[in-house]
């Protein structure tokens, strides 16, 4: 009796092993993935048709460029008339150039034609011959004793007419020259234009092709008399 209790223990305990060996594990959590997490696409589910934010403007930067530039409305007129003949179509560009400064030395304050005359006689018994009579001004009459580009050389004329005995005065003037580009529409599929005959029309420049500012130029009257002003075309 006693051994048969031992015996059904031992087969009790054997079969509950056996059942805990074979149980498959609880299965893991599940991942729950929120609906608004964006979904990944492979590169072959993107729409073909989609407009690329890097792909330039048919009239932006990769379908015009300016040429020139120009230093008067005639020579700029006459490149456009080229490039028209070409087909092209194209709108002239009016920007500031440099500013510089000149400075103008004169006699002023004469009283009289006589005495303008005597000064002038002065100045050319001292050697100085590029002197010009000037019309009568604020300051009566006068006379010109040299336009220049630098101030001390303007000054170092001043210093020679004092000590001829004269009373030299000094004027300064800034200006901005304007210069000219010509703006054109390249056709589709070009890479650049005939630029023949342009050169020039430059007065010995080097003739420049660069991309047309940013935002473009308005080619809806492609006549090669159209002229923007400073600022109106960028």
């Amino acid at each position: 009796m006693r051994a048969a209790f031992f015996v059904l223990l031992l087969a009790n305990l054997l079969y509950f092993g056996w059942a805990r060996w074979i149980q498959p594990s609880e299965p893991p959590p599940a991942v729950h993935v929120s609906a608004q997490l964006p979904r990944l696409m492979l590169a072959s589910e993107v729409p073909s048709g989609e407009p690329d934010s890097r792909r330039a403007d048919a009239r932006g930067s990769a379908g015009c460029v300016s040429v020139g530039p120009f230093v008067d409305l005639d020579a700029a007129a006459a490149a456009a008339s080229i490039l028209h003949a070409q087909g092209l179509e194209s709108v002239r560009r009016a920007q500031a150039g440099e500013t510089r400064s000149t400075y103008w030395v004169y006699i002023g304050g004469l009283a009289n034609e006589a005495e303008q005359a005597r000064v002038l006689q002065r100045l050319e018994r001292g050697g100085i011959t590029d002197a010009r009579a000037m019309p009568a001004g604020s300051e009566g009459l006068r006379v010109s004793v040299g336009l220049f580009s630098e101030r001390a050389r303007a000054e170092r004329r001043m210093r020679t007419l004092e000590r001829l005995g004269l009373t030299p005065r000094l004027a300064e003037r800034r200006e901005s020259d304007a210069v000219y580009w010509i703006d054109v529409a390249l056709p589709a599929g070009s890479t650049g234009i005939d630029t023949e005959g342009l050169p020039a029309l430059l007065g010995g420049a080097p003739l420049q092709v660069r991309e047309c500012p940013s935002g473009g130029s308005d080619f809806t009257d492609s006549s090669p008399q159209t002229v923007v002003a400073p600022g109106a075309g960028s």
